[in-house]
């Protein structure tokens, strides 16, 4: 499910539900590239995820990093679910600060005190 922010031209907000796993790694791999046009923010609610893997999490990784190489960018609402930062915090994803190559350091990971 995606609904675009109330700025269409500068956010659209993807929602993703039920299992961010490697069954279904394509799948979201094709959701989120559709989704990304060049220099749009991309806002993923992961609220309704309620299982991810490894392959998951590097999807998401992916559309940051892609998102920020094409003049974008990508974040999480903070809503995430029990599932998702249980996994996050499990795969050694958690940030407290961002990414090395990111300049900004807005790395998706970044959960601060929700971990």
């Amino acid at each position: 499910m995606n609904r675009e922010a109330p700025d269409k031209k500068q956010a659209v907000v993807v929602a993703l539900d039920g299992e961010l796993t490697i069954k279904r790694a394509q799948q979201l791999r094709d959701l989120l590239q559709a989704q990304m046009p060049s220099g749009k923010q991309i806002i993923l609610d992961l609220s309704a995820v309620n299982a991810i893997d490894i392959s998951g999490l590097q999807l998401i990784c992916s559309t940051h990093k892609t998102a920020k190489n094409t003049g974008g960018n990508a974040s999480i609402l903070p809503s995430v679910s029990p599932a998702v930062l249980q996994t996050v915090r499990n795969a050694g994803f958690a940030r407290s600060r961002g990414c090395q190559p990111d300049s900004d350091f807005a790395c998706m990971w970044n959960v601060g005190e929700r971990v």
